[in-house]
């Protein structure tokens, strides 16, 4: 449960009639203890990456939860401004708001943090993955050097889906506030950042690789992406990144840091939220938004799946993400495998009898990976 709601008020303030936002109490939570290395996490070989990304990620989404907490107080009078100013809560007492916001946090604390994805893409052949990966850890490859040796290096190539250099742009401009320039921080930031993307490949007209400026960039050291399904919806936090999903331990909640909306979109670092404050998107939601939210945790509505990207609310999780550990459920969505390998029987590219063995073979292999990593496997529509 939220910080906010630890101490519970016995006695409204006198803003209560004015209109003006209660004072909570206002104990600090306890400071977790420093990282020994703090100043300067090593740069570590190329097979220990894994471990260094670990360090550095911890550390760093620590000291930004730690600072973004201390904006509580401000928020939390936003929120409760904003809540005042819609009709059906205008007229509410101060205990009443308190004791609402208290249970829409923990109808947000209790929702699952989701990842979609299309089962065909994921399934088509037997999946062996044994981490989620996202598109920096990805691209990484074995690259010959001078010396006769071999190198894992990230090169990033453009798709028509996605342009590396605006990914990491927008990436860069979300995740690094003021606190990233602070002393302490330097080693966080040599690892972390890329320093831009500069073309090291490509043909006029065909795609385009991109490789990092910064040469200690760890791949491994960015976040992975998903949603806080806040609305229930029946498949995942949004159905645009496909129509299957993962549902994550709910252990990775409290130390992944809250957006509104696809970060892709928003402008920069400074409307994120943490779990103990996250109602606290409130304050930065446009009205859309704002409904949902309290359709879904003040109403406890089961709000229907969407695709639209201002609807949701992204979780970055700094930490590794793995299938056997973190994953607890799989949900395959049927719908899902059919709208996705349709367009090979209407390209000629499967006939019938090819395509149905096809997505049984995307399921056979769903099975396959779900008892390798011990993941509760549901079949949806």
């Amino acid at each position: 449960m939220s910080d906010w709601f630890r101490n519970p008020r016995t006695k409204a303030p006198s803003s209560d009639t004015a209109g003006g936002a209660p004072r909570r109490p206002t104990t600090p939570p306890p400071k977790p203890a420093l990282w020994a290395n703090a100043k300067m996490p090593t740069q570590l070989p190329d097979d220990k990456q894994g471990i260094s990304a670990a360090v550095v990620m911890h550390h760093f989404s620590r000291g930004e939860i730690r600072t973004l907490n201390r904006q509580s107080d401000d928020l939390y009078a936003k929120v409760f401004q904003r809540l005042r100013a819609r009709p059906e809560f205008k007229k509410r007492s101060v205990k009443q708001f308190l004791e609402m916001m208290k249970q829409i946090t923990f109808r947000l604390q209790s929702a699952d943090l989701t990842i979609n994805f299309k089962a065909q893409s994921y399934f088509e052949t037997p999946n062996t993955w044994q981490t989620y990966k996202q598109m920096y850890d990805l691209a990484q490859r074995d690259v010959a050097q001078a010396d006769g040796t071999t190198r894992r290096e990230m090169h990033l190539t453009a798709n028509s889906m996605n342009d590396p250099k605006d990914r990491d742009t927008a990436d860069t401009r979300v995740t690094f506030g003021a606190n990233i320039s602070k002393p302490g921080m330097q080693g966080v930031a040599r690892f972390m950042q890329t320093g831009g993307l500069k073309q090291i490949d490509g043909t006029p007209g065909g795609p385009q690789v991109y490789a990092a400026n910064n040469p200690n960039f760890n791949p491994k050291a960015r976040q992975q992406f998903a949603a806080l399904n806040y609305g229930r919806r029946p498949h995942g936090g949004i159905q645009g990144y496909g129509g299957s999903h993962f549902v994550l331990n709910d252990r990775l909640k409290r130390g992944a840091i809250y957006y509104i909306g696809d970060t892709f979109f928003v402008e920069d670092a400074s409307s994120r939220v943490t779990y103990d404050m996250l109602f606290a998107i409130a304050a930065y939601a446009s009205e859309e938004l704002m409904t949902d939210l309290l359709d879904a945790c003040h109403r406890q509505m089961i709000l229907p799946d969407t695709s639209y990207s201002k609807l949701l609310v992204e979780a970055h999780i700094f930490q590794e993400i793995s299938f056997a550990r973190d994953i607890k459920e799989m949900h395959i969505s049927n719908m899902d495998i059919m709208s996705t390998t349709g367009g090979l029987l209407l390209s000629g590219k499967l006939d019938l009898p090819g395509l149905e063995k096809l997505r049984e073979e995307i399921r056979e292999n769903a099975r396959a990976f779900a008892a390798r990593n011990h993941i509760k496997l549901l079949w949806t529509d």
